[in-house]
């Protein structure tokens, strides 16, 4: 068995589909990892300070679930996955106490993400249709605009125009 192989099977983890611990294999999800974790980390003392090399600081796990249909279910939420993409390794320094009875505090930040992800519906963009506005307005609502008034002229015509282009337009964007 080639060694990379070896080293994937070790590290196999898994998760409940739907919270429950029976032993079918069925009923459980493997963790998918983006790299093989390496427990290499080493810490050493050098002089007054204390360095611990190649410590991994950051993790973020993303859980894939589903809404099953059976609201009145209690387990009405089923995992779909869980990918695990572990983060870059630091070196850390922290300085070394002194004194008698002295005892060494070594703290570093460990930076944990989780982002769950709804895969219940396909994740699809669509653009839903326009609102139906049912618009009703007086009879006589456009009535100094539209009516056929006593004032003549070319510009008269002009601003008659106007408003029935607006009129039409109006009418075009409630429909």
């Amino acid at each position: 068995v080639p060694k990379q192989f070896s080293q994937v099977e070790q590290y196999k983890v898994h998760v409940s589909k739907a919270s429950n611990t029976s032993g079918n294999a069925t009923q459980w999800v493997q963790v998918l990892l983006n790299k093989i974790p390496r427990n290499n980390a080493n810490a050493e003392v050098s002089g007054d300070r204390i360095i611990c090399a190649r410590v991994l600081r950051s993790l973020r796990i993303d859980v894939m679930f589903s809404v099953l249909p059976k609201i009145d279910d209690e387990e009405h939420y089923k995992i779909a996955g869980v990918g695990v993409t572990l983060g870059d390794v630091n070196n850390l320094q922290w300085g070394k106490c002194r004194g008698e009875g002295c005892v060494d505090w070594l703290r570093a930040e460990v930076i944990t993400y989780v982002v769950f992800h709804d895969v219940s519906a396909p994740s699809m963009y669509y653009y839903a249709g326009g609102p139906n506005l049912d618009i009703s307005l007086p009879y006589d609502f456009f009535y100094p605009f539209l009516s056929g008034g006593t004032y003549s002229g070319a510009q008269d015509l002009e601003i008659r125009r106007f408003y029935q282009y607006s009129f039409w337009i109006f009418l075009y964007f409630i429909t």
